[in-house]
């Protein structure tokens, strides 16, 4: 039931991910090796999505440098 309740709000997000051609950066962070009902690893789940985003946003960086200072 909990995963049938998980799926029909990952489709409502759905118009989300339409839009993401208009957004500088869009992450998908990766997570998939976790399922909805993994709250007791919410730290480790933190920790992965911050490595990422940090790395992802260095390498932009380099290759965009800083626009809004410009």
């Amino acid at each position: 039931m909990m995963d049938l309740m998980m799926r029909a709000m990952e489709f409502g997000r759905a118009p989300s991910a339409r839009l993401k051609h208009r957004a500088d950066a869009y992450l998908t962070l990766p997570l998939s090796s976790f399922r909805y009902r993994d709250f007791h690893r919410g730290a480790e789940m933190a920790d992965i999505g911050y490595r990422f985003a940090k790395s992802y946003f260095e390498k932009w960086l380099e290759t965009f440098g800083r626009p809004w200072m410009q």
